[in-house]
Parts: structure tokens; C-alpha cells; sequence
């Protein structure tokens, strides 16, 4: 939705660049800033940012189609500013003291929750009216709500706070298929019994049935791994003005796409000329090869442009 000369399209990218000017502000990684001064300040004592995977568990991801445990768990390199953070719910719980506690002198602006554009969206009971600073403003049972989702392969999540009310929930879920619609079922259940809503259980087997189908289609096929009698012509080194440097290589895996620390295994897509990559499990990203005025092969991603081989 635009709202005069702005607009709103959600992305990671300004979590990311939050993460550089906190640097750049404080001479510190976003990391480190939250291990000295943000998690102390608000007692989340098991929260990390820096996680150590050889000697701290985390909770492991599942698919309710697959019978073995997702592979999408994150490493230290990818702990970046936009979903960097592990946490626990006792310590989520103090996160949510902070978002809705009455005491106005330790409690956050009622600038920081006031959205900056408008939106048209709904997802069963809640309904969508604004977003900013990472918020979704909006309305449950004609009462303002403000919420967000998480979300990685085999893992989800929604919080949520009536700011008038003073009373939030916080909702981990590991589960892919159905998980973010449970997160926010489990959420709509809180305030239908937190008010005595005598309807509750009528209203929750109708948010279920928003669900159900989910676990009766079975998993859909991964696309093929994009196949090249002529691997030369497609492995190697590219370069993009605005993107930086794409390498391209044949494993025993198949075709491996890697830009920056993303890393992804190409498969096949419609067209005779299109890879699918998966940087992000489950969020497709398309590349079509193009030929260049010397004969041999450049990459076109998406929008994003073209890659040049060099």
C-alpha cells in the first residue's frame, strides 16, 4: 500500500542496516552491543546473540511430512542482525514486561509502536491496518493489537500486545508445515480466555480449520537439481555493480550458487533457462541464463539484475 511518495514492502534488509549504524554509532557489533547493554538492562539472562552451537541446545526443527530432522539450522556466520537472536520463553516473557508494563518511566515511546504506513491485510481474526518499526498495528475482537511473526525453515513464532490492556503473548512453534498459523491460533486463544469469551472454543475450531488442510496435502517434490552437459560454460566466477561477486560450481551435490555467506544448490526450473535457488529454505529465488555478446554465459537474478561472467 503507498501512502503518498512512501510505500511498504517487508524485507530483512532494514534489520540488517539497524545492525550497521548500531556499529557505527556504538564501535561495537550489533552483537556485542546486545550482550553488554540491551539483554543485562532487561534481565533476559539465557539470551544470546552470539550463540555457541558445540555446547548450547536449541530447539531442533521438524516437518510434519518429513521423518527426519529439517537441515536448516543456523550457524555463528549467519546469526546476522534480521533473526539473530536465540532466546527462551521465560526470558521472552521479560521482553513482553517491557512492551506492556505501566510504569511509563522504564517503558518504550508510544512512538516506537505507532505505524508509518497503512495496510490492508488479515490472517484469520487479525486484521492488519498499519506496520512500522517492526510492528503490525491492527485489531483483534474490535480491540488495537500490535504483533509480528518469525519465521526460518522448522521454525516459527508470534508475538503479540494490547497495548491498552497491558497483556501480551509470546509463542515459539517448531514446526514448518502449519506453524506460523499455530502461533498465531495459540495467540488468538490467550485473549479469547484472558476475556471470558464464553465463545472461545466455537471461534478456535473455526481458526483450526484454517490449518487442517495444511497436513493432509502431502509434501510437494523439490525441484529437480538443474542439469548442464557443458559444466564450463555455467561454473565460475561472476561479477554484479550492485551485488559484488557470484561463484558457480559443480559439486557431487549438483550446481552450487554461493553470494556472499548464501549458499544454495540449483534446481531446475519451468523454463528451459531458469534455476530456482533457495538461499532462505522455502523463499524461491529465480536465475536465468542469458548469453552475452561473447557467446558464453551471463546471469540474470530475478530484479536484481545481471551477473557478468568474468
Amino acid at each position: 500500500t503507498t501512502e503518498g511518495d512512501r510505500a511498504f514492502n517487508y524485507s530483512n534488509l532494514g534489520y540488517i542496516l539497524a545492525g550497521i549504524i548500531i556499529e557505527n554509532l556504538t564501535e561495537k557489533s550489533w552483537q556485542q552491543y546486545f550482550e553488554d547493554e540491551l539483554f543485562p538492562a532487561l534481565k533476559m539472562e539465557h539470551t544470546t546473540a552470539t550463540m555457541d552451537f558445540e555446547t548450547r541446545l536449541a530447539a531442533l526443527p521438524f516437518d510434519h511430512h518429513s521423518e527426519s530432522i529439517l537441515d536448516s539450522k543456523k550457524s555463528q556466520n549467519t546469526l546476522h542482525a534480521a533473526g539473530g537472536v536465540y532466546s527462551t520463553l521465560p526470558d521472552m516473557g521479560q521482553w513482553l514486561l517491557l512492551l506492556t508494563q505501566k510504569d511509563k518511566s522504564t517503558s518504550l515511546p508510544d512512538a516506537y509502536l505507532a505505524p508509518q504506513i497503512t495496510t490492508s491485510e488479515n490472517m484469520g481474526p487479525f486484521q492488519m491496518s498499519g506496520y512500522g518499526n517492526g510492528w503490525i498495528s491492527g485489531s483483534i475482537e474490535n480491540t488495537a493489537i500490535k504483533f509480528h511473526f518469525g519465521s526460518f525453515k522448522g521454525y516459527e513464532s508470534m508475538i503479540s500486545v494490547q497495548p491498552e490492556k497491558k497483556q501480551g503473548i509470546f509463542v515459539f512453534v517448531n514446526e514448518r508445515i502449519g506453524g506460523q498459523r499455530i502461533a498465531a491460533m495459540l495467540n488468538y486463544y490467550f485473549y479469547l480466555l484472558l476475556n471470558n469469551d464464553h465463545a472461545a472454543a466455537i471461534k478456535i475450531s473455526e481458526f483450526k480449520k484454517m490449518i487442517d488442510p495444511l497436513y493432509k496435502d502431502q509434501e510437494k517434490a523439490k525441484p529437480a537439481n538443474f542439469q548442464m552437459e557443458n559444466s564450463d560454460a555455467l561454473t565460475g566466477l561472476y561479477q554484479s555493480e550492485e551485488y559484488g561477486q557470484l561463484l558457480v560450481d559443480k559439486t557431487t551435490e549438483g550446481f552450487s550458487f554461493q553470494l556472499g555467506k548464501l549458499r544454495a544448490i540449483a534446481g531446475k526450473g519451468e523454463q528451459e533457462n531458469e534455476l530456482i535457488v533457495e538461499w532462505t529454505p522455502g523463499i524461491k529465488e529465480h536465475f536465468f541464463l542469458i548469453e552475452n555478446e561473447q557467446g558464453g554465459i551471463d546471469l540474470k537474478y530475478d530484479d536484481f539484475g545481471v551477473f557478468e561472467k568474468l
